[in-house]
């Protein structure tokens, strides 16, 4: 999990407990197979062991490897690896008088198991009072005669100089090992308040470029974000493929905002930008031009089809049934439009947005509550006014 505190610490050294005990079984089979490959020619009786304790550690790799609860906790597996080990060492020297010099192998393999086997103090306590009980009845049954009294005392001295180095380098690296969980601890905290940060603040620039590039109160584009579109769009479709713009007008919308009041005439408009942004097609945008007007780019349309979409979107707003009594001789809010035709997206876009607005102009003059295209002189004809938009 991403909360985690120092009692998940037994949990990361049972992990390294069982890559440790992986790597040794592995490590401890070669050699004794080496071992016995090297003595077969003189010693028999090592060899047996040897093969013995090979298939052992062997046993034990596959148990851990196959075992779940061997895995959630290794201790006892690296328990019988140290102890085949300090095996693999006490029963030649019982068994072979040829061999005495395996003596020296005792301190170290318990300096080596004991001291960087990373388990816990119980143990490890455990395996180093097993091993040193079961080199000192070794010791004296088997190689008493061999060492003498002096022989003997010296064994027992470095035996016992290496439980003490072992214990206390296992303290000491014990340490170790929870300064550097307290150090990925840390580092993983800061590195989890970092992608918390990371994610707040993408959070809070998805925000901010929503308010940005939205009209607050209509909830379409505003100029900001139109601009963006329309960069975006030349940058994948430089100069190709036919568009449209539409400029949209409330009609008389001065005179609503006299008679019912600012707050009616938001409504209105919020009403008017949700009605005419259902009409669009899947690739075209509406955006709030300033005041009551909004301006529609529309893709992939020739003129004819453009104008349709221009009439739909006048008739939709119309059958709003928005009551104006001062727009005579409707009596409901209504709005007039002008398209601006474009064969390919146009290098300047304020001359084309000029013509959309001056189509506008000639709708307003030539009555309202209707389509011109820039550069006719007339209202939309009944029958392209009644065609439909792919």
């Amino acid at each position: 999990g991403d909360h985690r505190d120092l009692h998940s610490f037994p949990t990361r050294r049972s992990s390294d407990l069982l890559v440790a005990t992986q790597a040794a079984s592995l490590v401890l089979a070669l050699v004794l197979l080496f071992d016995a490959v090297w003595f077969a020619p003189r010693a028999a009786a090592l060899v047996v062991n040897n093969l013995a304790d090979a298939a052992m550690i062997t046993a034990i790799y596959a148990v851990v490897r196959r075992s779940r609860s061997a895995r959630r906790e290794p201790a006892i597996a690296t328990f019988l690896v140290a102890s085949v080990a300090l095996a693999s060492t006490l029963v030649p020297l019982g068994a072979t008088s040829s061999v005495d010099f395996m003596t020296a192998y005792i301190p170290i393999e318990m300096l080596g198991v004991a001291l960087f086997a990373p388990w816990n103090i119980r143990w490890h306590s455990g395996w180093l009072l097993l091993a040193s009980v079961a080199t000192a009845a070794v010791a004296h049954e088997s190689l008493g005669g061999r060492l003498g009294p002096q022989g003997l005392l010296d064994l027992e001295a470095v035996i016992f100089a290496a439980v003490v180095v072992s214990f206390s380098g296992y303290l000491v690296l014990e340490r170790q090992r929870q300064q550097m969980f307290r150090q990925r601890l840390l580092l993983h905290h800061v590195m989890l308040e970092a992608r918390t940060q990371q994610r707040r603040l993408a959070a809070l620039a998805a925000t901010l470029e929503e308010v940005a590039t939205r009209d607050p109160m209509t909830r379409v584009g505003n100029r900001l974000r139109m601009d963006e579109d329309l960069t975006q769009l030349r940058a994948i479709r430089p100069g190709a493929g036919s568009a449209a713009l539409i400029m949209l007008d409330l009609d008389r919308f001065k005179a609503y905002n006299d008679r019912f009041g600012h707050l009616a005439g938001d409504r209105a408009l919020q009403q008017m930008a949700a009605c005419c942004e259902a009409q669009l097609r899947a690739g075209d945008r509406i955006y709030r031009f300033g005041g009551e007007e909004f301006l529609v780019v529309a893709t992939d349309i020739d003129a004819p089809d453009a104008v349709v979409l221009a009439e739909r979107l006048r008739r939709a707003v119309a059958d709003l049934r928005i009551p104006d009594p001062d727009n005579v001789p409707w009596g409901v809010l209504t709005v007039s439009a002008g398209v601006s035709p474009a064969e390919q997206l146009p290098e300047r876009f304020e001359d084309w947005v000029r013509a959309a607005d001056t189509a506008l102009y000639a709708a307003k003059a030539a009555g309202r509550n209707r389509v011109e295209i820039a550069g006719s002189s007339g209202p939309v004809p009944a029958d392209v006014a009644s065609e439909s938009v792919a």
